[in-house]
């Protein structure tokens, strides 16, 4: 009997997804042309970080993409299911996915799954966010926003931590 309240019949459930679809393609229709189009990079968000992505939207923009550690790297790339289907799925885990920022030789390999971000969202311009004291993200900026630069790509570096004393100041960086 418990478990009888997670089922949900398919054409209620079907009903439902189809009329929240609509609601976001009428939404995405009127702002899409008006607001720009963000691509968000951070590393792990913890209970706090959640300020950033609401001032981005609150701030007029729209994150159409991000490039979080635990986010869309996971489950962009396809699993080869050919031959050994444990190693396939230990190659698309551990081999074929971006690397994290503190593993060796990742800058490039993340620049270039950023760049195809960019481009396959139409993303109009970069908000990197990271945490005081995180060193690996602090100099990786450097570098991606020198890539970005010279492609013509506005990138904004926010650092903060998770308390909520410089939403003021972000909002006003963001605007």
């Amino acid at each position: 009997m418990f478990f009888l309240k997670f089922f949900v019949d398919p054409n209620v459930m079907v009903d439902i997804l189809e009329s929240v679809y609509k609601e976001f393609q009428i939404e995405h229709a009127s702002t899409a042309q008006t607001r720009p189009r963000i691509l968000f990079i951070a590393p792990n968000l913890g209970y706090g970080d959640i300020k950033i992505p609401e001032l981005i939207t609150e701030s007029g923009d729209e994150i159409v993409a991000e490039e979080i550690c635990e986010g869309t790297r996971y489950y962009l790339n396809d699993i080869d299911f050919s031959g050994d289907l444990y190693q396939s799925l230990a190659r698309g885990y551990l081999e074929d996915r971006v690397p994290c920022v503190y593993m060796r030789n990742s800058t490039r390999l993340r620049l270039e799954f950023s760049l195809k971000l960019i481009e396959d969202f139409a993303v109009d311009g970069v908000v990197w966010y990271e945490i005081p004291c995180c060193e690996t993200y602090d100099t990786e900026s450097f570098y991606f926003h020198e890539q970005l630069t010279a492609r013509d790509i506005p990138m904004l570096i926010l650092e903060s931590d998770y308390g909520a004393g410089d939403v003021g100041q972000m909002k006003i960086r963001l605007e």
